[in-house]
């Protein structure tokens, strides 16, 4: 076990999906210690994509964690990247559409 403690100062910029926004602040205050410095409120189509993650990629997620715990490290890494790929091919898939309907 590491004896060195760390701080951390800050976190700009993050986004994360959750399933229950309170619960997950009070993890993130009461818990890790984290003080929540202000919120943003989105609606419509903006908040959408701002907040929208593909799907694959959660999924992806989710299958790389299960199949990663019955194999060893390096075959798990790999397992990882190839998931990763996938997910990365619909994310680009999504920017170029982000971009072809922003770029008129």
């Amino acid at each position: 076990m590491c004896s060195t403690r760390f701080r951390i100062i800050a976190a700009d910029h993050t986004g994360i999906t959750v399933s229950n926004l309170e619960r997950s602040l009070d993890f993130w205050q009461n818990v890790l210690g984290f003080e929540l410095s202000h919120r943003a409120h989105q609606t419509g189509d903006l908040a959408a994509e701002i907040t929208g993650f593909p799907q694959g990629a959660m999924r992806g997620d989710r299958r790389s964690a299960i199949e990663g715990a019955a194999i060893g490290f390096d075959e798990a890494m790999a397992n990882e990247f190839a998931i990763g790929v996938e997910s990365l091919e619909q994310g680009i898939a999504g920017a170029r559409r982000f971009a072809e309907r922003h770029s008129r």
